[in-house]
């Protein structure tokens, strides 16, 4: 069943009759909705700021005797949960006195799990409030990342010229409705107007790589900061390519993670196995350590807003694949090293991609997998034809 998920201010009413207290009650307009659903037997979660105090006790009491889930709050130690006194009169018309101390740090909650068709409602004075509207975009974009993820790596390949025709044709080809996101990481010159181009079709622009630095002497480097301003929403860490050919070491897939959150980019992390690894039998204590290091020093915050995508090294380019089995048995091993580098719900909340050599052919399978929650694709995703394919076959899920 699907379940509602509401951010917003809750504060306690204390009422004034004939300037006497009469009774007090919580409220807000978004915590009010929540409360009418839980009370129905809705699965509701609410969002929102509360203060280690009497009266935060008191409205954390009112929720959970209501229905409503109170594990994603901001409990917060420095500060006062905000009262309002509302005097009436004798037509019942309230006059309001507000009380409030927050932190500095405002909306420091726990990322709630999102599953395909449940609601987010958020309150106008959160999405409004300069302090708090940013977490509010957060948490919608968070929604919209756990869809399904088709993700195109172009490599080394098409020029500018190409890029309008790829669109228009990607865009006829396109299933009028989909619940999978496509993205396309293409080489940095081809980024700008790739994000022009695909806006015809909603398609999402990532990069290949990005420096671990934000700025200085480094020649022939990209910063992340770049990236965003070109449009960039995804940017490709770790991949194999970049680890064989290039020497890049796993603290540097860790900082390149890192910076690429600061920005507000998403970084879709690659691990996998060579075939030695996996002949000796050493493919999931490999990958489980590609996987902490690469969250090393992540909060679960910021570990939600990532992606990761198995890559088996035997597997890229050369035709061959993992079988569905094989592929579903590595993500399942990720998943559990996050749930031990976190928890569980942080765990499901992270989307897990498979890369190696994913195509019309095999898309269904590999994607019925429980923890296969989309694909990296290489040569396929330079053929509109070819990667509607396998985008058909995320959307039947």
């Amino acid at each position: 069943m699907r379940k509602i998920i509401g951010i917003g201010e809750t504060i306690l009413d204390i009422i004034f009759r004939n300037n006497q207290p009469s009774h007090a009650v919580p409220g807000g307009s978004t915590f009010n909705t929540l409360i009418s659903l839980g009370r129905l037997g809705v699965p509701a979660t609410f969002i929102s700021e509360i203060g280690k105090d009497t009266v935060g006790d008191i409205i954390i009491d009112f929720m959970k005797k209501n229905g409503v889930c109170t594990e994603n709050l901001d409990i917060f130690c420095e500060g006062k949960t905000p009262i309002s006194l509302a005097f009436l009169d004798e037509n019942n018309e309230a006059r309001y006195m507000f009380y409030n101390q927050f932190p500095e740090e405002r909306l420091n909650f726990v990322w709630p799990r999102i599953e395909k068709d449940d609601i987010i409602i958020f309150g106008s004075y959160f999405a409004l409030n300069p302090a708090l509207r940013k977490k509010v975009c957060e948490l919608v974009e968070f929604a919209k990342e756990r869809k399904a993820i088709i993700a195109g790596n172009w490599k080394l390949n098409k020029r500018v010229a190409e890029i309008p025709a790829f669109a228009q044709e990607l865009q006829a080809n396109l299933p009028a409705e989909r619940c999978c996101d496509v993205v396309i990481c293409a080489p940095y010159p081809l980024i700008g107007a790739l994000e022009a181009a695909g806006q015809c079709c909603a398609l999402g622009v990532g990069a290949q790589d990005v420096s671990e630095h934000q700025h200085g002497a480094y020649t022939g480097e990209v910063s992340a900061e770049q990236l965003s301003d070109l449009g960039a929403q995804y940017c490709i860490v770790g991949h194999s390519e970049r680890r064989s050919y290039h020497g890049e070491t796993d603290l540097q897939v860790n900082a390149k993670t890192k910076i690429l959150l600061e920005n507000h980019i998403i970084p879709i992390i690659c691990v996998g196995e060579s075939l030695a690894q996996r002949e000796h039998d050493l493919t999931e204590t490999y990958v489980a350590y590609q996987v902490a290091a690469a969250f090393s020093g992540l909060t679960a915050e910021q570990a939600v807003r990532c992606v990761i995508a198995y890559e088996p090294l035997w597997a890229i380019g050369t035709g061959n694949t993992a079988t569905s089995a094989q592929a579903q048995e590595v993500c399942a091993s990720i998943r559990a090293t996050l749930a031990k580098l976190y928890d569980a719900d942080t765990a499901k909340a992270i989307s897990i991609l498979y890369g190696g050599s994913m195509n019309a052919g095999n898309a269904a399978e590999l994607l019925a997998q429980p923890d296969i929650d989309g694909g990296l694709i290489g040569g396929a995703a330079l053929k509109p034809e070819q990667f509607v394919d396998i985008i058909n076959a995320a959307n039947q899920e």
